[in-house]
């Protein structure tokens, strides 16, 4: 399943659509790299990274539904702007309750895709270092005596 941001965006969405299909691109790779790990019998290392895969995947499910959400605002503002004869949306938020929330929710998928969906590669690439850490601590390290 593609999560794709259907029609091409353009103004403040463009570029989001990239950085949604960018990052489902590294939680593929991550999810093959784990499903890799798992065949060789190295179930240690999917568990050790369990909490950081899962706020990857949450944070790409965010990504696309804020993307979602915005596709449908842009929409509803475009006929906001068109009835109000080709406004401008800024001005139009400052008096339209309705066009203030659009705005909101395109600005909020925006933020969300350019600066959070990006963190998403090199949370990723730490995960597939493999590194056994937390595993490798000596019992002793957590005894008081």
């Amino acid at each position: 399943m593609a999560l794709r941001a259907q029609p091409r965006l353009g103004g403040q969405l463009a570029g989001g659509g990239g950085e949604l299909e960018a990052a489902q691109q590294v939680v593929s790779d991550l999810v093959m790299q784990l499903g890799s790990w798992g065949m060789s019998g190295e179930f240690l290392l999917p568990v050790l990274n369990a909490r950081s895969v899962l706020m990857i995947l949450g944070d790409l499910i965010v990504g696309w539904q804020l993307m979602e959400a915005a596709l449908i605002a842009k929409r509803k503002l475009d006929e906001i702007i068109k009835k109000a004869s080709g406004a401008a949306p800024e001005k139009l938020a400052a008096d339209n309750e309705e066009a203030a929330f659009y705005l909101g929710k395109i600005a909020s998928a925006q933020y969300f895709t350019l600066n959070i969906l990006p963190t998403l590669s090199g949370r990723a690439a730490a995960i597939k270092l493999g590194d056994r850490t937390p595993a490798q601590v000596p019992d002793a390290c957590f005894e008081s005596k």
